[in-house]
């Protein structure tokens, strides 16, 4: 948490001067069920300070019309075309990681104004907005 912190305060002034700034961070929607933090209370809190980050610095900048933003997988994904590509690799871990990686590609292009304190979950069909 205190990495993403540092490196995106350290970032804004090369952002200010950015046609379409963004901070991107792979954190999930905050979610308060114990059920996300029983099983690994230390990683959760990490994550979760990360959303809580963005969602602090996007108001923070927003005047400045710098987006920050976090994206998080839906769910893991299998595509046939992965296992061909990639047979000893782990197919639904290089799958996730493309549709994460498009995901982030269409977050990045879009308006900084209108998607500031997003937190965007990547799905099959590239991205959705979670409110």
């Amino acid at each position: 948490m205190r990495a993403t912190f540092l490196a995106s305060q350290a970032c804004v002034p090369f952002l200010r001067q950015a046609a379409n700034p963004h901070v991107l961070t792979l954190s999930p929607p905050l979610n308060l069920d114990p059920k996300w933090f029983a099983p690994h209370v230390a990683y959760t809190l990490s994550k979760y300070g990360m959303s809580m980050c963005m969602l602090g610095m996007a108001q923070e900048f927003a005047a400045e019309g710098i987006a920050f933003n976090c994206l998080w997988p839906r769910t893991n994904h299998r595509h046939r075309r992965h296992r061909i590509q990639f047979p000893r690799s782990h197919p639904a871990r290089i799958a996730q990681a493309c549709i994460v990686a498009d995901a982030a590609h269409a977050i990045l292009l879009r308006g900084t104004a209108k998607h500031a304190a997003a937190t965007f979950l990547s799905t099959k069909r590239c991205c959705t907005r979670q409110a």
